[in-house]
């Protein structure tokens, strides 16, 4: 399956709504969930700015790693998932380009679905940072 979608074999369409919109957004969502999770456990209670985050983070690195292994496993599980993310994106953006190139139809769908899915590959990978 995943060959056919990277070789372009797929219709514009399939690519797009099926791989494309579903796929980044369910990826999305998990990332963001698994983002989330582990900043619960960074910061509980309280909403840090990134620069607050990046200092506490530093400065209780150990306490964090250490503390009943909780935030490492989150950690641990969020940047497989976001790995997961970025491989399954590229593959998708590879599909999606290919097969846009054989498509017969109007010349302008197959510029709206990579512009489309660009714009989703940016805000899914909002999810992992």
């Amino acid at each position: 399956m995943l060959k056919k979608l990277v070789n372009g074999e797929y219709s514009l369409k399939i690519t797009f709504w099926l791989f494309g919109f579903l796929g980044f957004s369910l990826f999305g969502l998990i990332t963001q969930i698994t983002h989330n999770g582990v900043l619960r456990l960074i910061c509980p209670g309280g909403r840090l700015c990134p620069i607050n985050l990046l200092f506490y983070t530093f400065s209780h690195l150990v306490t964090l790693l250490t503390g009943n292994g909780r935030v490492l496993t989150n950690l641990i599980i969020h940047i497989f998932v976001s790995t997961l993310f970025l491989i399954y994106m590229y593959l998708t953006l590879r599909g999606l380009f290919k097969c846009s190139a054989s498509y017969d139809g109007k010349k302008i769908w197959p510029i709206f679905a990579k512009i489309a899915l660009i714009c989703l590959a940016i805000i899914g990978l909002k999810s992992i940072i």
